[in-house]
């Protein structure tokens, strides 16, 4: 019984991770095309083709800590208060998700919302460019759930 029970698990950790790479072999074609056709047009890079580099900047700004999973929390959950975001992750400070969300504000990615109540409510939501980023990153995030999945097979 428990063979036929890791062959079933086996096969539909298999299925998965089929299913994982159609997923993000697709999304990195659509994700490809689209950069091709709109955003190296539109900002008017030279003609020689070659992608502008991605500086330290631009990729902390989506890879520091804590702000994937503000984000991913904020395009699950809605807008949220901070409350509900400091025990939802877990492990964060106060004075740091406060920074954090801060600095995500005065990028556009989040807006914070503020309500009149008695006290004020206070909640976070993504905006569109928020939004547009998470977009944008789904094909990197299937791609480490897929090895993820291929890790996982092997033990």
């Amino acid at each position: 019984m428990d063979a036929e029970l890791k062959r079933a698990s086996k096969d539909r950790v298999d299925a998965d991770s089929l299913l994982l790479e159609e997923a993000f072999v697709g999304f990195a074609r659509s994700a490809s095309e689209f950069s091709r056709k709109n955003l190296f047009s539109a900002l008017s890079f030279s003609s020689d083709k070659s992608a502008p580099p991605i500086t330290p900047r631009i990729a902390k700004l989506i890879f520091s800590k804590w702000t994937l999973e503000i984000l991913t929390l904020l395009q699950n959950q809605g807008t949220v208060r901070f409350y509900d975001l400091y025990k939802t992750l877990g492990g964060v400070s106060t004075a740091t998700l406060s920074k954090k969300l801060t600095s995500l504000e005065g990028k556009e990615v989040i807006q914070r919302l503020v309500y009149d109540t008695k006290p004020p409510t206070v909640r976070y939501g993504l905006t569109v460019r928020g939004a547009t980023l998470l977009e944008l990153s789904r094909p990197l995030l299937l791609y480490l759930r897929y090895h993820e999945a291929l890790e996982q097979r092997k033990t």
